[in-house]
């Protein structure tokens, strides 16, 4: 089914912040791309899904087609996404039988479906992916038995799961290092996450038939109702541009007996998806072949491995968000000083995308280590330098730190023993040698990888690798551990895409080549520490002074709570950035 954009019924401070910002990137990001006219297909009449044949959530609700008392058997599918004729990713689908030695002596099976879901959205020069991988286990009847999923959105990740018990499905939700337990009323009758596909393929729909399913909605993990309305077959355009005669049915989805989602979706004489539309958001998805849907996201890999092929394992490389720049700087290793200019894009006018209680609001740069700031009309000018230092004009980072700064949190859990033990061989040396060893042994100690998340510090030093944001939460416990003051600094960091050869460079302007040279800004996060009486930024995934190339947000103590909130903060603000390279200095 094609993804779908839901209204945020979340309450309670831990959960609004992720919330609103997942509610107000699934919807503005889509709508920012919307532009073209509907596919144009034969007009045809459909009857509407009938709001007399809405159900009350209380109400048991009737399955037009009962499940099957045997599951029919292995498939898979991979459908590709489209916004404006654009491919922005893909979706994966699996059933598999599965069999251990109790479920053979009972004579029982399950189902293992599993579900991978990745689009990538736009909003301003802002790109960032939304990601599902989800895992459930069912009878062949259909009944849900447990499931595991892991949302991300850029890169704030929750982490569900839940078992069936009865008449309880309880459903556990980790954010951070927050957990959040509940139970929702379970029937025999409620289905599991893929019910629409699977009633469909187990009984293809005829036309004026009206189907209704109660099942567990995916993304958010209630209860809802699928209301299905089959009204014939059209001649519908496919991914080629010919047409195909397809079985057309209205799916509209209710919780709460408020609808949240109305999408098309189209069959075959089999029951199998062939194409769906949000109408809404103009989002399509097309049943395609596995190389041409990991394709879709195939030009958006991002550091470290630039040579990753799309036709390689599924894309779990952007759980980032990325920001179109202008300008560029040639070796962002090298320099000593860059000066940028941001400007700030007013908020929608949108009364969906805005936050009544941040309306008025903008995006503030503020000074921070190593980053000087300038309020000019429509922005800022923002000069950031490897050295700490101050210039006429510029405001500086004056704060002094605070006992926050050198407390023990969940995730800064630097008085656990394996974080405490590689500080100890630093403890004698001066603050800041001791300060700069520490983003050398981080570096050597973890690999990378881009599935960065927030842990604790004692679970990311067992491991051998980690993103940026985990080689900045290590290093931060660390020098907590020494007594240096440390918090988290959030930002963008620029990457170039696209290095200039030696011959364009012969032949042309070296800015005539930085101005046609795409670039792009990745949040990103580093460590600022307090030392000798000054702030130092500190890069732990290269284990020196941050290099200039890169604008600070903000700075955070991962405190409160939900970690994410300030992660989520700095998210936000970048769809409404506009950042500009003005110079490099080497």
């Amino acid at each position: 089914m094609a993804i779908t954009v839901f209204r945020d019924n979340a309450s309670g401070s831990d959960a609004r912040p992720l919330a609103r910002v997942v509610q107000l990137m699934m919807i503005s990001a889509v709508m920012g791309m919307i532009g073209c006219d509907m596919p144009p297909r034969p007009p045809i009449e459909r009857a509407p899904v009938s709001d007399a044949a809405s159900v009350e959530p209380q109400e048991e609700v009737e399955i037009v087609e009962p499940p099957q008392d045997a599951f029919m058997g292995d498939w898979e599918t991979w459908e590709v996404y489209r916004i404006a004729g654009r491919n922005v990713g893909y979706r994966h689908i699996t059933a598999e039988s599965q069999f251990d030695r109790d479920l053979i002596a009972s004579g029982d099976t399950q189902v293992r479906y599993t579900l991978q879901d990745e689009v990538l959205f736009r909003k301003g020069h802002l790109r960032f992916v939304q990601s599902l991988s989800q895992t459930s286990l069912e009878t062949p009847k259909g009944e849900l038995r447990s499931f595991n999923a892991d949302l991300r959105v850029g890169p704030m990740q929750t982490l569900m799961s839940g078992n069936s018990a009865g008449r309880l499905l309880a459903i556990e939700t980790i954010r951070g290092t927050s957990r959040v337990s509940r139970t929702l009323p379970w029937a025999s009758t409620t289905r599991g996450l893929l019910a629409r596909y699977q009633s469909l393929r187990r009984n293809p729909m005829k036309k004026d038939e009206t189907r209704k399913l109660r099942y567990l909605l995916p993304w958010r993990y209630e209860l809802a109702i699928a209301e299905l309305f089959c009204s014939g077959q059209s001649a519908i355009p496919m991914l080629d541009g010919q047409f195909q005669l397809l079985t057309e049915i209205t799916c509209r989805i209710r919780v709460d007996d408020q609808i949240v989602a109305e999408h098309m979706i189209w069959t075959d004489d089999k029951g199998i998806v062939q194409k769906t539309l949000e109408p809404s958001t103009r989002l399509e998805s097309y049943r395609t072949q596995k190389s041409v849907a990991l394709a879709a996201l195939g030009e958006t890999s991002i550091r470290p491995d630039r040579s990753m092929e799309p036709e390689q394992a599924a894309p779990r490389h952007l759980f980032t968000a990325t920001v179109d720049v202008q300008g560029q700087i040639e070796r962002p290793d090298d320099a000593s000083r860059v000066a940028f200019s941001v400007s700030i894009k007013p908020r929608s006018a949108d009364p969906e995308q805005a936050d009544p209680e941040q309306a008025d609001e903008s995006p503030v740069i503020l000074p921070a280590p190593h980053q000087l700031v300038r309020q000019v009309e429509g922005g800022y000018q923002v000069l950031v330098s490897r050295d700490p230092e101050n210039r006429d004009g510029f405001d500086a980072f004056t704060e002094q730190p605070s006992d926050e700064d050198l407390a023990s949190t969940t995730v800064f859990n630097h008085q656990e023993p394996l974080v405490a033990r590689m500080t100890a061989a630093l403890a004698d040396k001066p603050k800041k040698e001791a300060a700069l060893e520490s983003a050398k042994v981080v570096h050597g100690v973890l690999g990378w990888s881009d599935d960065g998340v927030i842990e604790r510090a004692s679970l990311i030093a067992s491991r051998a690798g980690g993103g940026s944001i985990q080689h900045a939460i290590l290093l931060t416990s660390m020098l907590r551990s020494l007594n240096i003051p440390a918090r988290l600094a959030i930002g963008v960091k620029y990457e170039s895409l696209q290095e200039p050869s030696d011959s364009s460079i012969e032949n042309a302007d070296r800015s005539d080549v930085a101005k046609a040279s795409p670039s792009r800004m990745d949040i990103d996060y580093w460590t600022v520490a307090f030392v000798d009486g000054q702030w130092l930024a500190l890069d732990a995934t290269t284990g020196d002074i941050a290099s200039p190339d890169r604008i600070t947000l903000m700075t955070s103590h991962l405190g409160g709570a939900n970690e994410y909130t300030d992660v989520g903060r700095a998210f936000e603000m970048l769809g409404r950035l506009d950042i500009q390279v003005l110079k490099a200095q080497y």
